[in-house]
């Protein structure tokens, strides 16, 4: 090979895996399937159950730390189109959307509020910031930005748990929440247990 053809070489070898790297994360940005917990974490995470009780002061809780700590990521209604999410691939989830809340439990977003995403590496860890109460009185917020969905019913194609197809592998089945923004209007029976 010429000499002169190995500075170029390189250079197309690394935007080749730039564009590879974009492409994959662009994928995962619009696969709601693809969980943002890895591993032994995801299996963890989906079988953590809050400590705290829905109230009107837990959900005006977690409406405060939004306000303060996710809008410049996901945006003032939680679209995931904030002003810091412009240059994010994957995109910050859009916690607007029933699909993603029908496909994920509370403990996995406790976990990577938390943690961050051990998958995307775009999503901080808030353990050293907001204490845990907090963090499930801010799931249980995120949970009411989006709109009703009925139980075990299908959005957009996708198949909430319990409605696989024969021979496929449930996804991990999310912990029954609030479809209301506030405990009022709950009916009794959706109160948590504690």
């Amino acid at each position: 090979m010429h000499s002169y053809l190995r500075p170029i070489n390189a250079l197309l070898t690394v935007l080749a895996s730039m564009l590879c790297w974009c492409l994959e994360a662009a994928a995962q940005d619009y696969d709601l399937s693809i969980p943002r917990v890895a591993g032994k974490e995801l299996q963890l995470a989906s079988s953590m159950v809050s400590p705290i009780h829905l109230s009107d002061e837990n959900l005006e809780q977690g409406r405060m730390l939004f306000r303060s700590r996710c809008t410049w990521c996901h945006g003032d209604n939680g679209q995931g189109n904030g002003p810091g999410s412009e240059n994010l691939a994957p995109r910050p989830r859009d916690f607007t959307d029933a699909n993603f809340h029908a496909l994920r439990s509370d403990g996995e977003l406790f976990w990577v509020i938390k943690n961050g995403s051990t998958v995307t590496k775009r999503m901080p860890a808030w353990s050293t910031i907001i204490k845990d109460s907090d963090i499930w009185a801010l799931v249980y917020y995120l949970r009411t930005l989006a709109p009703r969905q009925a139980a075990n019913t299908p959005v957009d194609g996708l198949t909430p748990f319990g409605n696989e197809p024969p021979g496929r592998e449930p996804a991990i089945a999310p912990r029954p929440r609030p479809a209301s923004s506030s405990l009022h209007d709950l009916p009794r029976s959706a109160h948590p247990v504690h």
